[in-house]
Parts: C-alpha cells; structure tokens; sequence
C-alpha cells in the first residue's frame, strides 16, 4: 500500500506542480578549445534539510538551521559555476553531472529529530525540493546539459527500522521526484531516479557505481574495510551479470 500510495504521490506532482520558469543557457567563453569536452562531477548529499542544531547548545561551536542550508545551496551553487568557468580557460566544460547521494531531509526516524526537527518531514521534503530545484536551474545556464542521478539515503526512509524491500519508499525519494517536476520547464536537466538503492551512471565514458552507503558495515570500528568488501562484492556480481 505505502508503495501504490507513493506512486499516486509522484504521478500528481508531476501532472499538477508549477515548474520554475525555463532559463537560457548562458554563452561560455572559452579561450582554448581542447580536443575533447570535459565532464564537471559535483555530488551534493546528507544537507538534512529540517535539522535543527541549536548554537546555544553546541557552545557556539556550531550551528544548523533552514536559512543556512539556503546559504551553503547558494554557495555551493555559485563555486561549483566558478570553478568551471576558471576551468574553461583552458577546456570546455559543457556537462555537469550532480549525484544526490541520499538523506536530503532530516527525517524522523530517531526521536531526537521528531523532537527537534524545524518542520515535519513532509515540509521538509517539498521545501528542499523547490531550493534545490531553484539551484539546479540557476547551474542549468552555464552548461549543455546537467545530469542528475539520484539513490535515497536513510534518513528519509518512512520506517523506524530499516527496510528489505520498497528502499525507494523514502522522502529522499519523493524529494528527487518533486524536484524533477518542478525542473520541467528546463529541458537541458536530466534526471535518474531509480527504485534501487545503488545505481550506475556515466561520466566521461567511465561507469560510476553510486550508493548511500548506510548498508555497509565497518570492520573493527574501522570503515574503510567495509567500503573495500562491500566494493569487490558489488563489483563480481556486476560483472557476473554482464
């Protein structure tokens, strides 16, 4: 049932959602042409959009909040544009790829983030998908095209414990699926919203296998072994299945 009820979800915000206005893509200089285009890759994960981390408690050490998540989008925004446009000056950058690699809201699957959280999860998900459709559009005008894969995380996920099955059914992806709706209007985004909690994209004719990561255990408190296992298991079924 949550499954079908997802799908309704996606099926309306696609039909009925005000997409932002389209945008021209901007002419790039470039002073020296290379003999072949190069690819910009800027992954954007874990903003835990609705997290509150008050500075009052951290000591003023640290703090966290929705108006700073908006800054740090926009300044993210802005340097991944400018450091490809120094890059231009000696390639031509027409593509940008930007992984969402999952836990784009805060969630509620600890009681913690239920008590704390600035907004309830449903708000945090379409909140951040107009900011970061607002964002990707904004990138839209500097480049040919801008693919965006996605995976979910785990902090969206609508159980407290982690599922088996229906991964999917998680307000990561629901955040994904509304951003792409309401960057319908530009035609030069591309989105990848798979059902499964890895996916494999391509980035200057190289396979990219992207995954939250929340399914991989440490050995001896240490993560690295468990990232390197987990990898050479991913890569002899991939390859089994090819």
């Amino acid at each position: 049932k949550e499954a079908s009820g997802l799908e309704n979800i996606v099926q309306v915000a696609r039909e009925i959602t005000s997409a932002i206005p389209a945008v021209p893509i901007k002419k790039r200089i470039i002073d020296i042409k290379a003999s072949t285009p190069q690819v910009a890759v800027a992954p954007l994960c874990d903003t835990h959009i609705g997290e509150n981390v008050d500075i009052d408690q951290m000591a003023g050490i640290n703090q966290y909040n929705m108006e700073i998540f908006n800054k740090r989008l926009c300044g993210w925004s802005r340097k991944v544009v400018e450091l490809t446009e120094l890059r231009n000056k000696y390639v031509n950058i027409p593509y940008l790829i930007v992984p969402m690699l999952g836990d784009m809201v805060s969630g509620d699957i600890h009681m913690e983030l239920i008590k704390t959280n600035l907004d309830n999860v449903m708000n945090q998900m379409i909140r951040g998908a107009h900011m970061i459709a607002q964002s990707l559009v904004f990138l839209s005008q500097h480049y040919d095209t801008v693919q965006v894969p996605c995976v979910v995380g785990n902090h969206g996920r609508m159980t407290i414990k982690p599922p088996a099955k229906d991964k999917y059914v998680d307000f990561d992806y629901l955040l994904y699926q509304w951003t792409a709706a309401f960057c319908k209007n530009q035609k030069n985004i591309q989105f990848e919203i798979p059902k499964s909690f890895l996916h494999v994209f391509k980035a200057a004719n190289k396979n990219v296998l992207m995954m939250h990561g929340d399914s991989i255990k440490s050995w001896s408190g240490i993560p690295f072994y468990g990232i390197m296992r987990t990898v050479s298991n991913l890569r002899q079924v991939l390859q089994l299945r090819r």
